[in-house]
């Protein structure tokens, strides 16, 4: 969703909208606005699951899924970011940020199933 954000702030810019201000800042607000659901819909769905003592299943795509997200995520993260500042944009930046919370996302899902696996937790 943030990423289609950011494709109609910058479609914005690149068909001449006077207006680039108040479209960034849109943007910004909206990207915020994702960054904030995605962290309440985890929260709730790990409260769901300490509550109702449920664990995940693994699957051998969930695990190629995270094993791919935290080699590719993390470079596009600091890419994202970096260019978020050399473009004063915030909305690119908020969409950096909520690259790298997937690639640590990802990061501590391959490490709980090696805990898991290992220790038998």
């Amino acid at each position: 969703m943030a990423s289609l954000i950011l494709v109609w702030r910058f479609w914005q810019e690149a068909r001449g909208n006077s207006l680039s201000v108040q479209v960034e800042q849109k943007a910004t607000r909206n990207v915020g606005i994702t960054l904030l659901v995605a962290g309440l819909s985890i929260a709730g769905q790990a409260a769901h699951s300490l509550l109702t003592h449920t664990t995940s299943e693994t699957s051998t795509v969930g695990v190629s899924i995270a094993v791919i997200s935290v080699c590719i995520l993390p470079p596009l993260a600091y890419g994202k970011i970096l260019l978020a500042s050399q473009l004063g944009s915030g909305a690119l930046r908020g969409d950096g940020v909520l690259t790298a919370v997937g690639a640590c996302l990802a990061a501590v899902t391959l490490l709980g199933l090696l805990v898991n696996t290992l220790l038998g937790w």
